[in-house]
């Protein structure tokens, strides 16, 4: 029988392969716990705001309607916030009065709204690039157990290309997330 020679090239690769294999199939075995939340985030929970979160006129009103129920039976505080979509092209500061009439008739819906569910809703009007992005900011600064908002079903080509509001915050939002749309008209048949 011919002579095995070691060389320690050869002994130093065989103990990566075995140590790699052993690593693996002890990963395997031992799979990573689910996260439990930790008591800090439990009671942001708790004790966050419902965040309504519109920058157009679709289901604005009945957003804010699901909103004033949902914090009446969870004793939660209500902050309906409209975001002005300033294009890329103007500063951020830029007037932009069809926007900002749009936001001060939200404003008065919103109370109106309230005063009918006899709650108390915060209004705050935000001026971002997209609005995706600027609710998401809302909620990161100030504790927020859900965010509500509408999706519409006509995306337009700047939606389609870089996604749509509703899709950035379900990605990025650090809480609940309750996205409503319309109702498909089904085409009458003759």
């Amino acid at each position: 029988m011919p002579e095995v020679q070691l060389h320690p090239y050869g002994i130093i690769l065989a103990v990566v392969f075995v140590f790699s294999v052993g690593a693996i199939v002890w990963w395997m075995l031992h799979p990573p716990k689910a996260e439990e939340e930790t008591p800090a985030v439990e009671a942001a929970l708790e004790a966050g705001q419902i965040l309504v979160g519109f920058h157009g006129a679709w289901g604005a009103e009945e957003l804010l309607r699901l909103a004033c129920e949902l914090g009446r039976q969870e004793k939660a505080p209500v902050t309906a916030m409209y975001v002005t979509e300033v294009p890329f092209t103007l500063p951020l500061d830029a007037p932009i009065p069809e926007e900002d009439e749009r936001a001060r008739v939200a404003g008065q819906k919103a109370r109106a709204i309230a005063a009918e569910y006899e709650t108390d809703v915060r209004y705050v009007i935000r001026r971002g690039r997209k609005a995706g992005r600027a609710i998401v900011d809302a909620a990161l600064h100030e504790p927020t157990r859900s965010i509500i908002l509408g999706a519409s079903e006509h995306l337009g080509m700047e939606d389609r290309l870089f996604g749509s509001s509703a899709e950035f915050v379900l990605r990025h939002a650090p809480c609940q997330v309750l996205v409503r749309r319309p109702a498909r008209v089904k085409p009458a048949r003759g």
